[in-house]
């Protein structure tokens, strides 16, 4: 009697790369969020582009208002400008058109910029300092109620104040704090991660029975065994309203038998979405000019007189029970058919509609019917 390691040679390579994706995955995501993070580094609103593009920007503002005359549109689209920087860019303009001799839409613009002034409240000094800065001409600055004068050398821009070294360094140390305690973290993660492994212990696995599928057996009465041509499971469940499929019947040879498949039979589903009561279960052989049908019916509908009213007269309805059997037959096929699931809903009426059913069909060809001679027309349907 022989022994066999039960455990997998593939679990240490496993369970190495889980460990590695999960650690991988920590040390990303806490360096993405907290020692480096994703910073706006600027350059794609209006007010930080070059001084050319802002410039072709607010002219664009400016035709759009000479249009549409709408001050509130006007105003957003310059919302992110300074006050001091709207009169600047707005003067450029103005002055642009006054060069070009189109002197309706320079004072256009000064009215748009005399608008903004009083519906935003720009202080005089802003005013000011934007006239100075583009260097506008008296008659914009007359739009904005100023009287141009000389430069004062004496106001100067404050400067930007740089990190002090002090600054630098405590930055520099809070970083490094940060990689630190995250360099603990995950090797307090690893630790448990691997005092966990070792307290796994590998299941060992069941037996495995090899086992070949095969295809069911029918033997006849003259004692011929008939193999399937072809096996298929109708799986429905609630929801479904358009359930119908089918399957096509051929040989080995891939000649043409005829069709099967399953459906909702008409009249037995109502509602969104539809409560079946009965489903069609179908065969077509090209030997036969008619299909033969059966249908599954659910407990309520097969024993509602109504309900079976609605069937032909020569239906065989089938009732739906788990592990129930029918079989279709036609001059050249045979189906074999069983139910291997029926739930029903809740109701009202109890068992009247499907949630789901499942129903397994394989399909024989009949001993002795020669499928490669021309069939001619079945009994009782010649001219």
């Amino acid at each position: 009697m022989s022994t066999s390691n039960n455990a997998s040679p593939l679990k240490p390579l496993i369970v190495g790369l889980l460990f590695g994706f999960v650690v991988g995955l920590v040390l990303g995501l806490v360096w993405a969020w907290m020692v480096q993070p994703v910073t706006y580094a600027g350059g794609s609103h209006p007010n930080e582009l070059s001084e050319q593009y802002q410039q072709t920007y607010v002219q664009s503002v400016s035709e759009a208002y000479f249009t549409t005359r709408d001050l509130n549109t006007a105003a957003a689209r310059l919302a992110l400008f300074s006050p001091q920087e709207k009169v600047a860019l707005l003067a450029q303009t103005s002055d642009t058109y006054r060069a070009a001799g189109r002197d309706t839409e320079a004072d256009m613009v000064g009215d748009l910029s005399s608008s903004l002034s009083q519906a935003e409240g720009w202080s005089a000094d802003d005013v000011s300092a934007g006239l100075a800065t583009a260097g506008a001409s008296e008659a914009f600055a007359l739009k904005m109620g100023q009287v141009l004068e000389a430069p004062d050398s004496s106001s100067t821009v404050p400067a930007t104040v740089a990190p002090s070294d002090a600054q630098e360094v405590t930055g520099a140390k809070t970083n490094w704090l940060k990689v630190l305690l995250i360099t603990l973290a995950v090797i307090v993660v690893i630790v448990i991660i691997l005092f966990l492994l070792t307290r796994i212990k590998p299941k060992q696995r069941p037996k495995e029975h090899a086992s070949k599928a095969k295809m069911e057996q029918v033997v006849t009465q003259d004692g011929e065994a008939m193999e399937p041509l072809r096996q298929w499971v109708g799986a429905y469940t609630a929801g479904q309203d358009s359930f119908d499929e089918s399957f096509t019947v051929e040989t080995d040879d891939s000649d043409f038998l005829g069709e099967c498949g399953m459906g909702i039979l008409e009249g037995f589903a109502a509602g969104s979405p539809k409560k079946v009561m009965a489903f069609d279960v179908w065969l077509f052989d090209k030997t036969d000019i008619r299909t033969i049908s059966v249908p599954v019916m659910s407990k309520f509908a097969f024993e509602d007189d109504v309900f079976r009213g609605k069937l032909p007269p020569d239906s065989n309805p089938v009732l739906a029970t788990e592990g129930g059997t029918f079989d279709i037959e036609t001059s050249a096929l045979l189906v074999k058919a069983k139910i291997e699931e029926a739930a029903y809903g809740d109701g009202p009426p109890e068992m009247s509609y499907f949630t789901s059913i499942k129903v397994s069909l394989a399909v024989y060809l009949k001993p002795g019917v020669d499928v490669s001679a021309p069939m001619g027309t079945p009994e009782g349907y010649d001219d």
